[in-house]
């Protein structure tokens, strides 16, 4: 039962009708909506995944490829190794307990670490160390070391070397 006096001035939605109100949307509409958005959908991924494929693709090749000259990687070895090297100290690190040393015979750029009474005394120059070769570390690598991993060693001995001209 109607009341006239209750009446709306507005349409009621009954689910069918468009926004305009005034002509009711068909099945066939609808249904060519969703196709149309589900189109969108599939679309935008392709899209998507063409976009990344590349970068991943790029980054798949170079995990896979082997260089022709295998840097270290980070390691702990079982059983460290003992050293008796020559070289001259050229940075400090970690708040005083490790040195950056250069040696003297090959070149080769390494990290000392020992107490701090024995780095304090060390902060450049040449040295003598004798120690244990614990590992491979790539801690400094982009800030001391010039982009390479370099041999850890424990220091047991540190000898400060007279500084000789040439």
């Amino acid at each position: 039962m109607t009341y006239p006096h209750t009446r709306s001035l507005w349409p009621v939605y009954d689910g069918r009708m468009t926004v305009f109100g005034t002509h009711t949307k068909t099945r066939h509409v609808r249904n060519l909506f969703i196709l149309v958005g589900l189109c969108a959908i599939v679309a935008g991924g392709a899209f998507a995944a063409r976009s990344v494929r590349e970068p991943l693709m790029a980054a798949i090749r170079d995990a896979i490829a082997s260089p022709s000259s295998p840097a270290p990687l980070e390691t702990v070895f079982p059983q460290p190794r003992m050293v008796d090297w020559e070289g001259v100290v050229f940075g400090v690190l970690a708040g005083g307990e490790g040195l950056a040393i250069k040696r003297t015979d090959t070149g080769e750029l390494f990290q000392a670490y020992g107490t701090q009474e024995q780095t304090a005394s060390a902060s450049y120059g040449p040295v003598h160390i004798t120690g244990r070769w614990t590992g491979i570390s790539c801690a400094y690598q982009q800030t001391v070391f010039s982009g390479q991993c370099t041999p850890t060693v424990e220091i047991d001995a540190l000898e400060i070397l007279p500084i000789v001209l040439q």
